[in-house]
């Protein structure tokens, strides 16, 4: 797709995006995706999806958060904290980890083991408060997606740590 331009801006980018769907419906998440970009995988819970902006993914209703696409993996821990080092993410400010197991995940590790993983591999200080940054690995059946966070949808555990009603992750 070509790039459109405003003053030597780029109007619109294709990026790729990791979205945590809502578990309210199998199907109708992934269509609703669709809208706005192209769905290149599908997990339980969670889309990869390629798009012009990410502003777009804002109006979504079955979606819970969107983050930048940062690297893929195997569900195991090896795999994962590989991929986590060969990303080199450093934090400029405060940051927090926040990993989602989905239901069906072959990550044997606990959710709490997995944060820590994280805080001690990128560089800068971890909060368990509403940081200004948030990085979210996501454990769908036998994949592991890493992202920042972009935007939450909706009272979401990416930034609060509360847990939400009916939210079908499995814990850690």
């Amino acid at each position: 797709m070509p790039q459109v331009y405003s003053h030597g801006f780029p109007l619109y980018w294709d990026v790729r995006l990791i979205v945590e769907l809502s578990g309210e419906h199998p199907h109708l998440p992934f269509a609703e995706l669709e809208v706005v970009g192209t769905v290149i995988d599908r997990r339980t819970q969670v889309a990869v999806v390629e798009c012009r902006s990410p502003q777009t993914t804002r109006r979504l209703a079955l979606a819970h958060a969107v983050l930048e696409y940062l690297g893929e993996s195997a569900a195991d821990r090896e795999s994962f904290t590989a991929m986590v080092r060969d990303l080199g993410i450093t934090a400029e400010g405060p940051f927090a980890a926040r990993v989602r197991k989905m239901a069906g995940s072959f990550m044997e590790t606990p959710v709490p083991d997995l944060e820590r993983l994280i805080g001690s591999i990128i560089g800068g200080k971890s909060v368990f408060r509403i940081p200004p940054a948030s990085t979210g690995p996501f454990f769908p059946g036998t994949a592991a997606f890493s992202g920042r966070c972009c935007f939450v949808l909706t009272g979401h555990p990416m930034t609060s740590g509360d847990p939400v009603p009916g939210h079908s992750s499995t814990p850690g």
